[in-house]
């Protein structure tokens, strides 16, 4: 079965859109988007790949213990 669920793999170091590697059912899938024409698992994925840049972003920002006090 070609599906980008199983066919993924499970650890990337750099996230792209589009996955070369996989081949992807499109249509015929039932992860597949028309009106985005995307996979919702991959899109899922890229969405989470953002939030975890942005808590990364906000954990280096926040104060440590002590900085602020005497």
């Amino acid at each position: 079965m070609k599906c980008p669920i199983l066919s993924a793999p499970t650890a990337r170091t750099a996230f792209t859109e589009h996955f070369a590697d996989i081949d992807c059912l499109e249509e015929e899938c039932a992860w597949w988007m028309p009106e985005l024409s995307l996979c919702a698992v991959n899109q899922f994925a890229h969405h989470v790949w953002l939030m975890e840049g942005s808590i990364a972003e906000i954990r280096e920002k926040m104060p440590h213990v002590g900085q602020f006090t005497k």
